[in-house]
């Protein structure tokens, strides 16, 4: 009998052999900044576009003009090979219409210090990204990065505490005071046809059109999936299952508890310009206690809400519901927000709340986008108290809100690009809601009364846009006070990087 991975080289093989002239299926890097990019391009097209579920799919996003994409032409004035490959173009690619490679290094090296605790600071990653396309229908990618780093006070007592830097993995101590850890992720994306995709990765999706999700973020670190969408005219339904993972020992049969997800999406443009999202994930407890995994019908099946309704007072799912709405105001002026329902067949109370507005071009100064967000999510949401290894979790954070529940909080963002020059400011104001909840064990960030205030600035000159390659300077001011005590921080960083994904140290 033939093993599976002979199975999975004949698949591809398959798949190349009846290749048409479609393009091969990229994504999108998920890095604010790109995404931004992309929604403003897209916005300004007007052809219809799904943009809450990230990363972008490259079929979806064809008038996207983001040099950051590395299927877009370079369109380089540079005369040098050095030139080039230093200003414009990734370090290798090579292609054709039958193929295409591509290789950079991605790195981050950067040295600072944080005020009232005297604590130098350092990021000293390295690592590299390469994918290609091969035939018209069949693409794949993948990064690796290895990393030693000192971290701001908070963000260091959080990875002690739970093992894992934040949205980077499973962390151990460098040097007494830095922490060591390596990442990777990778996809392969089959397009069966011009409305379906189907990708088999290890990485992380957002959904929604904020900064924040309250469905699914991109905060927690790397995780096992199989994603399948499909997109006609103005529908588009995406499923994806995925394997996440308890940071902790339940058991001498295996080391860590593995939970399965499954998600499903789907869109729909109502009109021109109101695009609405109906959201369901459900997180069943697997393997079993033998540690073997048994595949079930509720995993795989497509018909979206019908396993939630199922899920009343069952112990072995954990069943969450949202909706996401997007309303173009105008070509610059976007509207939005979501509503989060855990548990619904069972109680109303634990939900979330989010709204906010975008704004491109803002004034008619182009390139100038501004922000503004609020988040209110009720205690024990996302917690599943009849299993809590099946509670809204993943390599001990959380899948949804970086800070997890019983919180406010209100954000606002200023951005302004000046040819290769760019700007940005962020202020964030979070409170725990209610302060005479006692946190659950597993999404423990907001309580005893904590408040945080913080406002961020950075200027940055994009080198190369390719691989949003900068030199950056950075300034966060953070206070934070409890019930029995308070902190104010200053941060100052300055980077050499390659910034093609989400970090969020902003808890």
């Amino acid at each position: 009998m033939p093993s599976f991975s002979h199975k999975i080289i004949s698949l591809i093989l398959l798949c190349l052999l009846y290749s048409s002239g479609l393009q091969a299926q990229f994504n999108s890097p998920l890095e604010r900044h790109i995404s931004l990019s992309v929604e403003e391009d897209m916005q300004a097209s007007g052809n219809i576009f799904f943009s809450s579920w990230k990363p972008f799919i490259q079929e979806h996003i064809q008038p996207a003009t983001s040099r950051s994409l590395v299927w877009n032409d370079t369109q380089s004035s540079r005369r040098t090979w050095w030139g080039r490959k230093i200003f414009e173009e990734s370090l290798l690619e090579r292609g054709d219409s039958g193929y295409y490679l591509f290789f950079d290094p991605v790195f981050d090296f950067s040295l600072g210090k944080e005020s009232s605790t005297d604590r130098k600071l350092y990021v000293n990653t390295r690592g590299i990204r390469a994918g290609a396309r091969l035939g018209k229908r069949f693409a794949f990618e993948t990064d690796v990065y290895e990393n030693q780093i000192k971290v701001p006070i908070q963000v260091d007592e959080y990875t002690a505490m739970w093992r894992v830097m934040p949205g980077q993995g499973q962390a151990r101590r460098y040097k007494n005071t830095g922490w060591d850890f390596f990442n990777a992720s990778g996809y392969i994306s089959w397009s069966i046809h011009r409305s379906h995709n189907v990708q088999f990765g290890h990485g992380k999706h957002f959904v929604g059109d904020g900064y924040r999700s309250l469905l699914l973020s991109d905060n927690t670190f790397n995780y096992p999936y199989i994603k399948y969408t499909a997109t006609f005219g103005r529908w588009q339904y995406v499923r994806n299952v995925s394997s996440f993972m308890n940071i902790v020992s339940q058991s001498d049969v295996y080391e860590y508890p593995k939970k399965t997800a499954g998600f499903d999406y789907l869109t729909v443009l109502i009109g021109k310009k109101l695009y609405l999202s109906l959201f369901e994930s459900n997180i069943w407890h697997n393997p079993d206690s033998t540690g073997r995994f048994k595949p079930t019908f509720p995993m795989f099946n497509p018909i979206i809400l019908t396993n939630t309704l199922f899920t009343k007072n069952s112990e072995k799912t954990h069943s969450l519901v949202g909706i996401n709405v997007r309303y173009d105001l105008s070509q610059s002026i976007q509207l939005y927000g979501q509503l989060a329902f855990d548990d619904m067949m069972n109680t109303l109370k634990k939900n979330g709340k989010q709204i906010g507005a975008k704004y491109f071009n803002a004034f008619t100064i182009d390139r100038l986008f501004l922000q503004a967000e609020y988040n209110e999510i009720e205690k024990d949401s996302y917690s599943y108290t009849k299993d809590t290894y099946i509670s809204y979790t993943h390599y001990n954070q959380a899948i949804a809100h970086p800070l997890g529940n019983n919180l406010r909080e209100v954000l606002a963002f200023a951005s302004y690009a000046f040819r290769r020059f760019r700007f940005d400011y962020r202020f964030n104001f979070a409170k725990e809601k209610d302060a005479g909840v006692t946190a659950l064990q597993e999404l423990p960030i907001y309580n005893h009364g904590k408040k945080v205030v913080s406002n961020h600035i950075q200027a940055a000159w994009i080198i190369n846009p390719r691989t949003m390659m900068q030199l950056a300077v950075a300034y966060t001011d953070r206070n934070e006070t409890t019930i029995t005590n308070s902190r104010h921080t200053g941060v100052f960083l300055i980077s050499f990087r390659t910034a093609l994904r989400n970090i969020y140290f902003d808890f």
